[in-house]
């Protein structure tokens, strides 16, 4: 399945479909949306390398991807290199904790919600529909 994940988030990139790796990323890695676009749009390319760390993607595949899903990252050879030599010293286990964390805060938030949200409303009696 991993090998999957990365040719489809990989396709999406060199495509430049940055709204499809986003999809691919939300369910790789059981985050909201929300996340997704911020770890895919982020400047600094920091987000994106923790996701992908926690994915096992190989450092090759994640450095083409830095560079055409973000015009930014690929404007500076030395950034692109400072964020390989980042990649390869983050421990995968802290990359797939930062992410456990996403899914928490998800679960946290949905669970959160509003009562008028979550419930149905009840008529004059009291009664459910």
């Amino acid at each position: 399945m991993p090998g999957d994940v990365f040719r489809h988030l990989e396709t999406a990139a060199l495509e430049r479909k940055p709204a499809e790796f986003m999809r691919i990323l939300e369910r790789a890695l059981g985050i909201s949306a929300e996340r997704a676009h911020h770890i895919v749009t982020d400047q600094g390319g920091e987000p994106l390398l923790v996701a992908a760390k926690a994915l096992g993607m190989p450092a090759d595949m994640l450095l083409r991807v830095l560079v055409l899903l973000n015009p930014v990252i690929a404007e500076s050879v030395v950034r692109v290199f400072d964020l390989a030599k980042v990649y390869d010293m983050l421990p995968r286990e802290a990359a797939l904790r930062l992410v456990a964390s996403l899914r928490i805060a998800r679960r946290n938030r949905q669970s959160a919600e509003p009562l008028g949200q979550t419930r149905r409303p009840l008529d004059a009696a009291g009664r459910g529909p």
